[in-house]
């Protein structure tokens, strides 16, 4: 008798689903969320108050809330811009931040796209 057709096919199509969604589950899980804040980080949106390429900070006012200041450093992710000197006074902003003793470390500054003529 012959034996019923083989179920090797499919079992390596499951498993390789199984190991795409391995590997793809801690990129899902890094990512900020727009406007929630979790226990690793808060965030906030605003307007710039000032910018100082200098000593890599910028403070920002709150729409409901007090005005924040946040430190830049090598691993803060900028999306929208590049440098942090392209960023000017008055302009929307959103940053996710983590609260440490001192400062309130910057880990990414999102600036929405401008609108308009």
């Amino acid at each position: 008798m012959k034996a019923l057709t083989s179920n090797k096919p499919s079992f390596c199509y499951f498993l390789f689903l199984l190991c795409l969604l391995f590997f793809a589950a801690p990129l899902y899980g890094a990512q900020f969320e727009e406007g929630v804040s979790s226990q690793d980080y808060l965030f906030m949106q605003g307007i710039i108050r000032s910018v100082s390429p200098d000593e890599q900070t910028m403070t920002i006012k709150q729409k409901k809330g007090p005005t924040i200041s946040v430190i830049i450093d090598e691993n803060t992710v900028f999306e929208g811009f590049y440098k942090l000197t392209e960023l000017k006074r008055r302009q929307k902003i959103k940053v996710w931040y983590k609260p440490e003793k001192d400062n309130n470390k910057a880990l990414k500054i999102l600036k929405p796209l401008e609108l308009g003529c």
